[in-house]
């Protein structure tokens, strides 16, 4: 029943974008479509140079390099339901994660999101909140419902409906370096961003351990991700990406890890052809992201 509902929500939320032209924008909030594209570390340089006066970057990726680490814990049922159901391809979908920005969490109390991520017909729908790392381990594995008055209370019960319905937990560390960008011309209406390094691991499956996992795509490649809300894809970026030979693809980060990770348990001599990839042990210099705080308190990332 709670899943109809949700599914519900999503169509008409779908339904008033897509036909209406009206946008929901609240607090915690996000709808938009997503677009992913494939290339080199060759095509990366020339679409960012190719879009440098339409765009800037973002207050995470100022300096030199510009990519900064994403965190990420994905939850799952112990038999994997949320990814297996994904993979599925149905016309609706969610998933949770928790998500940090950084090299290494600095403490339970650090500033850390927890999400649940919903797609249907391809618009993405995103709900997160703010809340202390060890507040939402407490959450969920010891149901412990957070004290936190500040923070978007539907999205916290709808959250706590899908905990206590499906009981996942932290199952899926993901990581991956970010370089991210919005429009000049359009704002955060359009964002633009690459990531590249994307790894995982099933083992210490935490922010204090580091980054370093299972590389998943060819460390030399990137993703390009552009998201948009409430409006269609200019024409001088279509042009852009036809220019450069990039097609829309799917890409599953969680989803190849999780193919990844049933291929070593049914063949424990399987090697990935990616191999492992630890940050400390490069050279390549990375941004460490301080929280960006809003006006009104609230931490805010991308």
């Amino acid at each position: 029943m709670i899943d109809f509902v949700l599914y519900l929500c999503s169509c008409l939320s779908v339904f008033l974008e897509r036909k209406l032209g009206v946008i929901f924008i609240m607090d915690g909030i996000f709808n938009r479509l997503e677009y992913k594209y494939k290339m080199d570390r060759a095509t990366m340089k020339s679409v960012t140079a190719a879009l440098a006066s339409r765009v800037t970057a973002d207050p995470y990726s100022q300096g030199e390099n510009g990519f900064y680490v994403v965190n990420n814990i994905y939850l799952d049922t112990q038999d994997d339901w949320f990814i297996r159901n994904s993979l599925d391809k149905p016309r609706y979908k969610e998933k949770m994660r928790v998500r940090y920005y950084g090299d290494v969490l600095a403490g339970t109390n650090s500033p850390t999101f927890i999400e649940i991520k919903k797609n249907f017909m391809k618009n993405g729908n995103k709900r997160r909140v703010t809340l202390p790392a060890g507040d939402i381990w407490s959450w969920v594995h010891e149901h412990k419902f957070p004290d936190a008055p500040n923070v978007n209370q539907q999205i916290l019960r709808e959250m706590d409906i899908i905990l206590k319905q499906y009981g996942p937990v932290y199952k899926t560390a993901l990581f991956y370096d970010r370089r991210a960008f919005f429009s000049k011309e359009y704002g955060k209406s359009l964002r633009i961003t690459y990531d590249y390094n994307i790894r995982y691991r099933n083992d210490n499956v935490n922010f204090h351990s580091g980054s370093a996992g299972q590389l998943i795509y060819p460390k030399d490649h990137y993703i390009l991700e552009v998201k948009f809300v409430g409006m269609p894809m200019p024409m001088w970026f279509s042009r852009m990406l036809a220019e450069h030979g990039l097609v829309r693809q799917p890409f599953s980060k969680i989803g190849i890890s999780w193919r990844h990770e049933q291929h070593s348990k049914r063949d424990p001599d399987w090697i990935s052809p990616y191999g492992w990839y630890d940050p400390a042990q490069t050279s390549e210099k990375l941004i460490v992201p301080k929280p960006v705080i809003a006006s009104d308190g609230r931490v805010e990332a991308c």
